[in-house]
């Protein structure tokens, strides 16, 4: 009998080429198709709520896959985790309806990207968080995030080389906040394009500077780049 299992999955992407498979490195899907193919003898098409750029990591990822095991749910999890590495962990697995897919009935996704100002680089945060040298205007900010809330044209926050198509999305929240000495940026929306989170979160550093003096609003008023929105920072904290 065929089964459709959904997935919760939490992983440090430091060592990770993200989420998609890849060919000549090693992603999340890679070493879950391996684990899954080492339980069940079989290769499933493992769909993804989204993708995630190298060195990302996710707290609460969700995938879906078919399969004709008869393994029970609650011993799908050690058994995936026993050939995963210690880098990925199956959190859950549970029974979905026949037509449910991670990949198109996914109906929000969360992003955070934190910071820590301080003069030193701490070594213990540098794959959890990006390191600002100067001190940030965390409420300034969390006025300027509130600007990127609603559906808009986000052309002038994806990579130049994002997929061709719409560039519209629409993000639920954007809240910037102080949390044990960081400043976070949670980002929810229906979607986000090629680097999109991190641009934003870019921005919004490059405002507390003074850096741009333009609102996040004709940032993405001017999507042809008159009014340019800041640069990507490195991931490893989304």
């Amino acid at each position: 009998m065929t089964r459709n299992l959904k997935l919760e999955l939490a992983y440090d992407g430091t060592e990770l080429h993200g989420w998609q498979w890849q060919e000549n490195a090693v992603s999340v899907q890679n070493v879950l198709s391996d684990a899954v193919f080492s339980v069940t003898a079989e290769r499933p098409v493992i769909y993804g709520c989204g993708r995630t750029d190298a060195g990302v990591h996710a707290k609460g990822y969700v995938c879906s896959f078919t399969t004709e095991s008869g393994v029970p749910t609650g011993k799908f999890v050690g058994a995936l985790n026993n050939y995963l590495p210690d880098s990925v962990v199956v959190k859950s697995c549970e029974e979905a309806p026949p037509e449910f897919n991670a990949r198109y009935d996914v109906t929000s996704k969360t992003y955070r990207y934190a910071v820590y100002d301080s003069r030193v680089a701490d070594p213990f945060l540098r794959n959890r968080a990006y390191h600002h040298p100067g001190k940030l205007d965390a409420g300034l900010m969390a006025r300027a995030a509130k600007e990127f809330e609603g559906e808009h044209d986000f052309t002038s926050f994806c990579a130049s080389h994002s997929v061709p198509g719409s560039k519209v999305r629409t993000v639920y929240s954007a809240r910037v906040s102080e949390e044990g000495g960081l400043t976070v940026m949670d980002f929810t929306g229906s979607g986000f394009l090629y680097n999109m989170v991190r641009i934003m979160a870019g921005t919004l550093v490059e405002i507390s500077e003074g850096r741009i003096t333009d609102t996040v609003a004709q940032i993405i008023e001017n999507a042809t780049g008159s009014a340019p929105a800041g640069p990507c920072p490195p991931a490893g904290s989304t």
